[in-house]
């Protein structure tokens, strides 16, 4: 009996061990209310600087000149749903997940982009 509980306690720390390795990654909409760096967690929404895996949306008409700070980021896409958005800054890699690039009228792109 005491080896069974001992047995069940081990897998129940495993389990919870595993399942807070596999957090999945979000998605954060650009808001711009800060400032232009991406790093400023009060630009986006739901606050905090974007994380490897996020999907980064930028649907507003506030502050679309943006640059990206945050050295090594690698997100699942960036969708541009507005013309005349301006992003300088660091080399991004896009497509971490199942996302891609998605831009609607968007232009003005002066950061690399793998």
């Amino acid at each position: 009996m005491k080896a069974r509980v001992c047995l069940l306690f081990c897998l129940c720390l495993a389990s919870v061990a595993i399942a807070g390795n596999t957090a999945q990654a979000g998605s954060r909409r650009w808001t711009g209310l800060a400032s232009q760096f991406w790093s400023n967690p009060d630009n986006w929404d739901p606050a905090g600087a974007p994380q490897e895996g996020d999907l980064l949306i930028f649907d507003v008409l506030l502050n679309r000149s943006m640059i990206n700070d945050l050295p090594g980021l690698a997100v699942e896409g960036l969708l541009f749903d507005f013309q005349d958005f301006v992003l300088a800054g660091n080399t991004i890699t896009v497509g971490f997940g199942n996302g891609g690039l998605r831009i609607v009228e968007a232009q003005g792109f002066d950061s690399p982009v793998k």
